[in-house]
C-alpha cells in the first residue's frame, strides 16, 4: 500500500525538481522526461506530473523574472550615479578653474652621487632601459588591436540581445499583449520563456500576472505531451 502511494508522489517531486533544474540549465530538457514519464504512468499520476513540472519551470522563469528588474534597477542606478559624477566633476573643474597655479620650486643641484643613483638604480644602465622601453612600445600596439576586437564583438553581440530585449519590452508594456505573450511562449516556446522573462522583468510586468500565464502556459504544454501518452 506504502509503496503504491510513494510512487507516485516520488514521480510528482521529481516532476518538479526536473522542471526546475531545467528552467535554470538548459542542457536539462523537460520534454524529455515528460515523454519517458508519460509512456509509464496512469493518467492521473501523468496529469500530476505535468501540473508539477509547470510549477517547476515557473519557479525557475520567476528567477529570470527577477534577474530582468534587477538588471533594469541597477541601470538606473547607474545613470544616476554617473550624473552626479558630472555634476561634482563640473563644480571641481570650475574650483580649479579659479585657482591660482602652483608655484615652481627652484631646482636644486643634487650631489655626485646622488646623480649616479637617480641614472642607474638596482645596478642597470641607461642603454638597457631604453631598450626595454622599446620593446614595450612595440608590442603596446598589437595588444591594443587585439583588445579592440575583443571589445568590438562583445559589442556587437550586446547589441543583438539588447535589440531582442527591446521589441520584446515594447510588446510586453501593454498589459493585454503581455498577457497572450507570456501564454504563447509558455505552451508553444516562441518566443523562448527565458528571453520573455526577462523582458517581463524588465518592464515591471506585474509577478502575479507573469506567473499565472507562465503555470497555465507550462501546464498545458506538458499536458499535452503526458497525458496522451499515459492513455494510450
Amino acid at each position: 500500500m506504502w509503496s503504491e502511494l510513494l510512487a507516485p508522489l516520488g514521480a510528482v517531486a521529481l516532476s518538479a525538481g526536473t522542471g526546475l533544474l531545467s528552467a535554470l540549465v538548459p542542457l536539462v530538457n523537460a520534454e524529455v522526461y515528460a515523454l519517458a514519464v508519460g509512456a509509464t504512468a496512469s493518467p492521473l499520476v501523468a496529469a500530476l506530473c505535468a501540473v508539477a513540472l509547470a510549477v517547476g519551470q515557473t519557479g525557475g522563469k520567476w528567477i529570470w523574472y527577477t534577474s530582468g528588474r534587477k538588471g533594469v534597477e541597477m541601470r538606473a542606478h547607474s545613470r544616476k550615479g554617473r550624473g552626479r559624477r558630472r555634476r561634482l566633476g563640473t563644480g571641481r573643474g570650475s574650483v580649479r578653474g579659479g585657482a591660482a597655479p602652483d608655484k615652481q620650486a627652484p631646482d636644486r643641484q643634487a650631489p655626485d652621487g646622488q646623480v649616479q643613483d637617480d641614472q642607474a638604480p638596482h645596478g642597470r644602465a641607461p642603454d638597457s632601459r631604453a631598450r626595454e622601453g622599446r620593446v614595450q612600445d612595440d608590442q603596446a600596439p598589437h595588444d591594443d588591436e587585439r583588445n579592440d576586437e575583443d571589445r568590438d564583438d562583445d559589442a556587437r553581440e550586446g547589441e543583438e540581445r539588447a535589440g531582442r530585449l527591446a521589441v520584446l519590452t515594447s510588446r510586453l508594456h501593454d498589459r493585454r499583449s503581455s498577457a497572450g505573450i507570456v501564454l504563447l511562449s509558455g505552451s508553444v516556446g516562441l518566443p523562448p520563456l527565458a528571453l520573455v522573462a526577462v523582458a517581463a522583468g524588465a518592464t515591471k510586468m506585474r509577478l502575479r500576472d507573469f506567473l499565472l500565464c507562465c503555470l497555465a502556459g507550462r501546464t498545458v504544454r506538458f499536458g499535452l505531451v503526458l497525458i496522451p501518452l499515459a492513455l494510450r
